[in-house]
This record gives C-alpha cells, sequence and structure tokens, in this order.
C-alpha cells in the first residue's frame, strides 16, 4: 500500500455510480500504511539535530495527512453507494456483495437487518389500526328484537307475546290524536288534545255507558282506544297496531293505541298523562 494506490482508489470511485471492487483487507492494509508512515516519522524526527526544520520530517508528515483525507474520502464515497445496496437487499432484491472490505460488509449486513426490522414494525402498525378500524359496533337493525328498556318490538306492535291476550285491531280506524302520518306530538300539541278531549267529553268512550268497551283496547264501534303518554326512555322505531311507524325518544308526549302503550308503561319507559 501507498500514496499512490489510495489515489488510484479516490479516482475510480468518484467515476463510478457503484461500488469498485476492493480487496476485504483494503482499510486494514492502509491503516498500516499510515501507522508505518508515522513511525518513519517518528524516527526522522529523532534523529534530526530540529525536527521543525527536518525535510523528511515534513515530507513525512503531509504524507501522512494526505494519505489520512483520501481513505476518508473514499469511506464516505462508498458509503452512500453501500447504503443504496443495503435499501435494495432490504426489499429483497438481488445484490452483489462482492467487493466490499470487512468493515463495509459488517455494516450492510447491519444496515440490511435494520431496514428490514423497520419495514416490519411499520407493517406491524399498520395492520394493527386496520385491525382496530373493523372493530366497530354494527348499527342495530331495525327488526332487532328489543330495545335498551327491553320492550319487545313484538311488544311494541302488539302482539301475541304470551303475556297478554289482545283481539286483532281494525287497521283502518281513524287515529285519536289527529296528527295524520304523524309518529307523536311535542308537548304543545299534546297540551291542545288534552284540552280539545276535556272540552268534548262526549267523544270519550265511558266503559258501561253505552259504549260497548271491552277490555282489548277497542271500543263497541270498532275505533281503536288510545292513551297519551310521555315517553321516559327512547323506544327502537315500531309500527303500531294502527299500522304507523312510530320512532319515539325520551319526553316525547305522543297518543299510542292502547295495546302498544301497554307494554311502554308496564317496562317504565313511558308515564301515562290521561
Amino acid at each position: 500500500m501507498n500514496l499512490e494506490e489510495l489515489r488510484s482508489v479516490q479516482e475510480a470511485e468518484r467515476q463510478r455510480s457503484d461500488l469498485q471492487p476492493l480487496r476485504e483487507s483494503f482499510y486494514e492494509e492502509a491503516g498500516e500504511y499510515i501507522a508505518d508512515l508515522k513511525r518513519r516519522r517518528d524516527r526522522a524526527a529523532a534523529e534530526a539535530e530540529d525536527p521543525f526544520s527536518s525535510a523528511d520530517v515534513r515530507r513525512l508528515s503531509d504524507e501522512i495527512d494526505t494519505a489520512e483525507e483520501v481513505v476518508e474520502a473514499v469511506y464516505e464515497r462508498r458509503l452512500g453507494k453501500l447504503v443504496e445496496r443495503a435499501s435494495l437487499a432490504a426489499s429483497d432484491m438481488a445484490v452483489d456483495e462482492d467487493g466490499l472490505s470487512a468493515e463495509e460488509r459488517a455494516l450492510f449486513q447491519d444496515l440490511v437487518e435494520r431496514m428490514r426490522a423497520s419495514k416490519r414494525a411499520v407493517l406491524d402498525t399498520l395492520d394493527a389500526g386496520a385491525a382496530e378500524g373493523t372493530t366497530t359496533d354494527e348499527p342495530a337493525s331495525e327488526s332487532s328484537a328489543s330495545s335498551d328498556d327491553g320492550v319487545s318490538a313484538a311488544e311494541l306492535m302488539g302482539e301475541d307475546t304470551g303475556g297478554s291476550a289482545g283481539q286483532a285491531v281494525d287497521p283502518g280506524a281513524a287515529p285519536a290524536n289527529g296528527h295524520d302520518g304523524r309518529n307523536g306530538t311535542d308537548p304543545e300539541s299534546a297540551a291542545s288534545t288534552e284540552s280539545q278531549r276535556d272540552e268534548a267529553p262526549e267523544l270519550r268512550a265511558t266503559p258501561g255507558a253505552g259504549s260497548g268497551a271491552d277490555t282489548d283496547g277497542e271500543t263497541g264501534n270498532g275505533a281503536t282506544e288510545r292513551v297519551t303518554l310521555r315517553i321516559t326512555r327512547d323506544v327502537d322505531e315500531f309500527v303500531g297496531v294502527d299500522d304507523r311507524q312510530y320512532d319515539l325518544a325520551a319526553e316525547d308526549v305522543v297518543v299510542l293505541p292502547a295495546r302498544n302503550a301497554g307494554p311502554l308503561l308496564e317496562k317504565g319507559a313511558a308515564e301515562r298523562l290521561d
């Protein structure tokens, strides 16, 4: 190893886009060469009358500085190419590991392993995020058997669930709440309805007074008996025995068929206002 060989390696490395092949012991040999120059300079300094003015000492010092600069420049130039080659290997692409010094080979293998580990960590994070995104709760189906308060859809729709024995109700009967096609009424409308009911008591069927009322929620003339309620808990959407859809929330005031009102009152999901 000498300075001319180091400069030749440096020039070749500058001109190539890939790594030029080097001996496995290249940096070790360069280190031994520089160490030998330092030993020769120390001997020259010891033999000279004035080391600071000795030509041999100055020449050897200059050669040492130049050799160190060249070796460092070669390493830095090759380092960028080595990182690029390692990134290709980490992506499972075929690369040539020949022509590397012992130090470069160790660095290359370490870089490949670290890049692959980093990639695995990133992909695991993405997989974990995707798994969390698929665990959101599915919305409750309209055909859900019951709501949070335990009132089943079958009960609200007036179907016989074994706990009550109701008869079929005429779906074409006129609504008692006076709101065509609406699910319920607001408090002000309900108050108006109550006022009208108070002012016209003759319109309200009175059991035992010739109305023909029975205990199944129907009056003698076929009209569905209705009850005014204040909802105390949210209730799932259901279809009443009058064939109307109801979507009720807490604090709603609504006039319901008696057979639909019964389950709400039993479950504590509503309070009767009339």
